[in-house]
């Protein structure tokens, strides 16, 4: 009797200090909502600088266990119809906030981590997003469930349900979809996820011609964490199991087996990684083309000059988007000579501490062979130069120390390759056959009546090097002044 009197004086104890701290987690919660909703219009005004957004509260109901309340994404009293939402247009969120240390929601699924909230989201049905709730047969398009921490970290699973939709140009449907995204209290290390539901499209072509297209077994991660430089490093990964598109009930393009990874870090100020490609099988109109891979390597980029060169870039395409959205711009032309010439101005921060870049791979090969290219690039730091160029040479050399780059054509291979382009083109087997030896062997010749290029068995092969002022084709050496008055075709004259 007395083990059973202390084992419920323990619970009663429990029951106490988690309703008291619950309630006191509420009480936090309701206090810290307007700065949340202030940090969030920072944000918005940050990163989408005169969209006219604005992120509101309304409605906030406390208990002891949970809270509810309404977050509003609406249009400023100055937006437009152009902007993203007019004057008056509201995007609803519902908020179901189970309190901590227990939350409800997270009990339910025997997660008994303490947390300071766990929160439900949804889409409110309203003028504004009726569209999105046609395409999920009423209900709401997507949901989400967060988990906070007493540290302020978060952890979000975003689930999106089956869309569909059908008007008269065609009809476009996606499978349930499931967006994972963490983050540590200082928004430092962000991990994320993402398993895309396959999408199919039916629509007709400019011919009038039925055009059916499929997405299948899309799915991309990364794990980021903020170097002391502020630049956002780590891994990243993408699969796509097959992309395939047919007209007219008869297979046109097809891709299968995408994979896509990449790994930079940060290491004594210095940023270096990899990125990888692989294409496992394309193929035109079922005939099999081959596959493609490719490998690239960064390395000893100074981090600080990279960030700021990532700032510079970014603040001239926010401008850009800004200028669009006031109306002081819409000539994309122009638009892009601005971005051009940041890049630019800013390439002296992106080569300082004579970084390297390599294509260390890239191949593409079928069954006749399998042709390659490859590039090592060794940069100097421009800032270094203390000097006036006298030529050239000595301009290049500010910003290049040494240059390899081989190519490898297999004959056999690049055929075969031709000859599938010739037959999705309307010609015969035949004639597609003879073109594509016609082609190669005219590449061949050409590359050798140049000096471009040599022939060594089925391959055709060529090589360049770059050093100290002077370029190297297949062995033969000569001046950059002279490489360039020999293979570089020449500008416009002057008043053409």
């Amino acid at each position: 009797m007395k083990k059973t009197k202390i084992a419920l004086g323990v619970v009663i104890a429990l029951g106490v200090v988690w309703t008291g701290t619950a309630w006191y987690t509420g009480k936090q919660i309701e206090a810290n909502m307007g700065q949340l909703v202030d940090n969030a219009n920072q944000q918005i005004s940050q990163y989408l600088p005169d969209s006219h957004l604005v992120l509101t509260q309304q409605d906030f109901r406390r208990g002891i266990f949970s809270s509810h309340v309404q977050l509003v994404l609406q249009g400023a009293a100055n937006a437009s119809q152009d902007d993203p939402l007019a004057a008056g247009q509201k995007v609803i969120f519902s908020e179901s906030i189970d309190h901590g240390p227990f939350p409800l929601s997270q009990l339910k699924h025997l997660n008994l981590i303490p947390a300071a909230a766990s929160v439900h989201s949804e889409l409110v049905n309203n003028d504004t997003v009726k569209g999105l709730f046609s395409l999920s047969d009423g209900h709401s398009p997507l949901s989400a469930e967060t988990r906070l921490g007493y540290d302020k970290s978060s952890a979000t699973a975003i689930d999106v349900t089956a869309l569909n939709y059908t008007d008269s140009t065609g009809k476009i449907s996606a499978q349930p979809s499931v967006f994972n995204l963490a983050a540590d209290g200082q928004q430092n290390n962000i991990r994320f996820s993402a398993d895309v539901g396959d999408v199919t499209a039916q629509f007709k072509n400019d011919s009038n011609l039925p055009v059916d297209m499929t997405i299948a077994g899309l799915d991309f991660s990364g794990d980021t964490h903020l170097s002391p430089e502020g630049l956002r490093l780590g891994n990243q990964a993408l699969t796509l199991k097959s992309l395939s598109t047919a007209v007219n009930g008869q297979p046109v393009l097809s891709v299968s087996g995408v994979n896509m990874n990449s790994d930079f870090d940060n290491n004594a100020g210095k940023t270096g990684g990899k990125i990888n490609y692989v294409v496992d099988k394309v193929q035109l109109k079922q005939q099999t083309l081959g596959s493609a891979a490719l490998t690239v390597s960064l390395n000893n980029f100074d981090t600080a000059s990279v960030k700021q060169f990532y700032d510079n870039y970014n603040d001239v395409v926010k401008q850009n988007l800004a200028d669009i959205a006031s109306g002081k711009q819409d000539d994309p032309q122009a638009m892009q000579q601005s971005v051009n010439q940041t890049i630019l101005q800013n390439l002296p921060l992106i080569l300082k501490g004579a970084p390297e870049l390599s294509v260390d791979s890239l191949t593409l090969k079928n069954e006749k062979g399998e042709s390659r290219f490859s590039l090592k690039a060794d940069f100097n730091d421009p800032s270094t130069v203390t000097t006036a160029p006298q030529s050239l040479g000595q301009v290049a050399d500010g910003y290049m120390k040494n240059l390899n780059v081989t190519l490898s054509v297999n004959k056999p291979m690049a055929q075969q390759l031709l000859t599938i382009i010739g037959q999705s083109q309307g010609y015969s087997i035949e004639d597609a056959g003879k073109l594509a030896v016609q082609q190669i062997q005219g590449l061949s010749a050409m590359g050798e009546m140049f000096h471009l290029a040599t022939v060594q068995g089925d391959n055709i092969v060529s090589s360049l090097q770059y050093s100290q002022g002077d370029v190297t084709v297949n062995s033969q050496k000569m001046p950059l002044e002279q490489f360039i008055q020999q293979y570089v075709p020449a500008g416009p004259a002057a008043g053409e």
